[in-house]
């Protein structure tokens, strides 16, 4: 008979055991869905995790800051003016240039096979060096 008192008393430390543990994890779960599924704003309350302490408590006991008035500097307009491009001659002035008359015609070439007269130059060529 005592060993059967011992037995259910053994069971029944087990058993007081086992639903520690089970309460310990619904409270688990039931604070893993809260923050799984819950607001997931930084303004929650102490309340809603118990334990958890707060890092701003001392500055919402405060009087709120005053709006400060903006003050108000007045700047000059101004136009940004575009640089003038420099042309052709501009950009190239300091280079020496010369003419040289290309002439790769031979003699023949130069009379026209249907009317006989002779070609006339019609233009130069620039070269510029460095």
């Amino acid at each position: 008979m005592k060993d059967l008192r011992k037995t259910i008393e053994e069971h029944h430390e087990y058993d007081e055991k086992k639903d520690q543990i089970i309460s310990n994890l619904q409270a688990e779960i039931s604070y893993l869905k809260a923050k799984l599924f819950g607001a997931s704003s930084e303004k929650r309350r102490k309340e809603d995790l118990p334990g958890q302490m707060s890092l701003f408590d001392e500055l919402m006991e405060e009087e709120p800051a005053k709006e400060i008035e903006p003050e108000y500097i007045e700047i000059k307009a101004h136009e940004r003016k575009r640089k003038k491009k420099p042309d052709f001659n501009e950009q190239f002035r300091d280079i020496p240039v010369r003419q040289e008359f290309v002439d790769t015609l031979t003699e023949e070439q130069k009379t026209c096979s249907i009317c006989g007269t002779k070609m006339v130059e019609i233009g130069h060529e620039l070269i510029r060096k460095y």
